[in-house]
């Protein structure tokens, strides 16, 4: 079996781009800020996180290789710049949410990355179905890792500033 140096040199990118994010998630974690945050019941243990982002930048390089095989034609370009600003978002992630500790600009930066890659998903569908099947993982990965995120920062920040806004809701008052 041949793997084609096409295919190495797409995953060695979306990998490096991975890594990139390394040393703002190992400085949280050594520090203890992560490990003090609330976090909900289904959040997965730390351990779960580093395969599952090397599968899932794996993929990612796949469907690199795909697009990139059709960068001569206006949808194979278009798909390009989805996937390249769904992998930026997936780097800034980590330094947002763990470089600057900021679970509300972590989960801004979840929301626009899950957006991003329904993008490069509707994409790259037009030029490659098998580059839209490889991001299909990304995309339920990164649905669920938001709502993670939502859910920290709702127990850090949101969760008391929704409950002290309770019963202040415009309306019309019902006779009781």
């Amino acid at each position: 079996m041949t793997i084609e140096r096409s295919l190495i040199a797409s995953i060695a990118v979306t990998e490096l781009a991975g890594l990139l994010g390394v040393p703002a998630t190992r400085d949280a974690m050594k520090s203890g800020w992560y490990d003090g945050l609330r976090k909900p019941s289904f959040a997965p243990p730390e351990y779960v996180y580093g395969p599952a982002w090397t599968l899932l930048y794996g993929l990612q390089g796949y469907a690199l290789r795909e697009l990139w095989r059709r960068r001569d034609t206006p949808d194979g370009r278009r798909a390009l710049v989805a996937f390249a600003t769904q992998l930026a978002l997936n780097v800034a992630w980590s330094k947002v949410f763990f470089g600057h500790r900021s679970t509300r600009g972590g989960l801004v930066t979840a929301v626009a990355l899950l957006a991003a890659v329904a993008w490069t998903i509707e994409r790259s569908r037009r030029v490659s179905s098998g580059a839209a099947a490889a991001m299909l993982p990304n995309a339920a990965w990164v649905g669920f890792a938001t709502a993670v995120t939502g859910a920290i920062d709702y127990l850090e920040h949101g969760g008391r500033a929704i409950e002290s806004q309770r019963g202040r809701v415009a309306g019309p008052t019902l006779p009781g």
